[in-house]
C-alpha cells in the first residue's frame, strides 16, 4: 500500500499522522529513516529543496558563517615568536619553520566544512582528544 504524504511546515507527514524521522536522532551518514509519532524534535524536520531553485555549493569566495575563504591556500602560523606553520607529518601536526612543502599549505573545503591538507588532499585536520591528527576524509565525516 502506498501512502499519501504531505510537508506540513517541517514535517513530512503521512495519512496516518506518522512523520518520517532519522533513526536514534544521530546525524551520521547512512543513518536509517524510519516512521515515528511526531514531536518538535530537529531530527524529524526536513527543508524540501528544489533542483531547479538550488544554488549548488560554493566553490569559492569567503565563508561568512565558517570564517575562512573557500578552496583558497593558507598556512597556519604560531602566533609564537618563531612564526612557525603547522606541517602535516604522518598523521600527526607538527610546528616547524616555513619550508614551502605542501603538507605546510591547507584550504578550507566548503563541502565537508573541514580543513585539508594540500599535500595529503584526502586528510583533513581533526582534534578528537589532546593531539591533533590527519584523518582520512570519507562520506562518514560529514
Amino acid at each position: 500500500m502506498v501512502l499519501i504524504f504531505k510537508y506540513d511546515n517541517g514535517w513530512i507527514v503521512n495519512e496516518q499522522k506518522h512523520i518520517i524521522a532519522v533513526q536514534s536522532k544521530l546525524d551520521y551518514e547512512n543513518r536509517q529513516v524510519v516512521r515515528e509519532a511526531r514531536n518538535t524534535e530537529i531530527h524529524q524536520q526536513w527543508d524540501i529543496l528544489y533542483l531547479d531553485a538550488s544554488k549548488g555549493v560554493p566553490k569559492s569566495g569567503f565563508s561568512k558563517v565558517w570564517g575562512m575563504y573557500i578552496n583558497r591556500p593558507f598556512h597556519i602560523q604560531t602566533q609564537m615568536s618563531s612564526g612557525r606553520f603547522v606541517d602535516y607529518i604522518s598523521n600527526r601536526l607538527y610546528i616547524k619553520t616555513p619550508n614551502k612543502r605542501p603538507t605546510q599549505e591547507f584550504y578550507f573545503d566548503y563541502v565537508t566544512r573541514t580543513i585539508r591538507c594540500k599535500g595529503y588532499n584526502n586528510y583533513a585536520i581533526d582534534v578528537r582528544n589532546t593531539l591533533a591528527y590527519g584523518y582520512g576524509i570519507n562520506s562518514y565525516w560529514y
